[in-house]
């Protein structure tokens, strides 16, 4: 109980710093290493994303990250040089503007426009890879679109909302992180995750996944019946970390993508 204690308060007190530097978007251009712009949602929402070129070689992996956190997350998985990266702020979150009302369903039509937009910049082969609250997006993308045959990666996330003591953490870090934000969208996001479930609508889809899970994860646990209900086109990796795992381990998570880049692109 000690340690789930401890990891809730860790993963609050992580999540606080995203929103800081909300509405201060960073210089927009090109460079030597990045393309950073900014796109327009149909309710004319701003949202700011950057693209990252890295090694033609690999595929391009669009990175959707967690509840609080920003496209700057990407890089901790995914640094800079390696794979290809084209990654977004979701709406509210660090220089994106605010939307009327945040959820995941929102995420997945910021998620929509990003594809569109880049698609001169990502690679045929592209991959969708998310994060916490970025892997719902995720899941719930290819809920809506069955027949895509790209490759998902899915870290410290679920098909369906927490339950059981899980639930009471996230409630707990929900809690935690609005006393000192008091930010109305995050708590909008949070009550999207509470009702998300595709479970079912992810047995008709036609991709593979890589799912990754931390061992003691306390937030998001038990992905691996997200793998289960998937069958053999997910493979479930569990690694020696918390929640943030993309952080921790996020050598271990690269060397494993790599090695699984023919599965993932199987369905192509």
């Amino acid at each position: 109980m000690k340690r789930k204690i401890l990891g809730a308060l860790v993963a609050s007190v992580l999540a606080i710093p995203g929103c800081f530097g909300q509405g201060l978007c960073p210089p927009c251009g090109q460079t030597e290493t990045t393309f950073c712009d900014n796109l327009t949602l149909d309710d004319g929402t701003n949202i700011c994303y950057e693209y990252s070129p890295g090694n033609s070689d690999l595929p391009t992996i669009v990175v959707v990250h967690g509840w609080n956190g920003s496209y700057l997350d990407a890089y901790r998985a995914f640094p800079k040089g390696d794979f290809p990266v084209l990654t977004f702020s979701l709406p509210g979150h660090y220089c994106s503007q605010k939307a009327k009302l945040h959820s995941i369903e929102l995420g997945v039509q910021t998620l929509e426009k990003l594809l569109e937009t880049n698609n001169d910049k990502i690679s045929d082969d592209y991959l969708l890879a998310g994060y916490s609250l970025g892997g719902m997006v995720v899941a719930k993308y290819f809920a809506e679109h069955p027949a895509e045959k790209i490759g998902a990666i899915i870290v410290s996330s679920q098909d369906v909302s927490p339950e059981g003591p899980s639930l009471g953490i996230f409630n707990f870090i929900g809690g935690v992180s609005a006393l000192f934000l008091n930010e109305p969208h995050l708590r909008e996001y949070m009550a999207s995750v509470k009702n998300f479930y595709v479970r079912d609508e992810l047995k008709d889809t036609s991709n593979n996944w890589l799912i990754f899970s931390g061992r003691y994860d306390n937030v998001i646990p038990n992905t691996r019946d997200m793998a289960d209900n998937l069958g053999e086109r997910a493979r479930f990796f569990e690694l020696n970390s918390g929640h943030i795992l993309q952080a921790e381990n996020f050598a271990e998570i690269n060397r494993i993508i790599k090695e699984n880049l023919g599965f993932l692109r199987r369905g192509n």
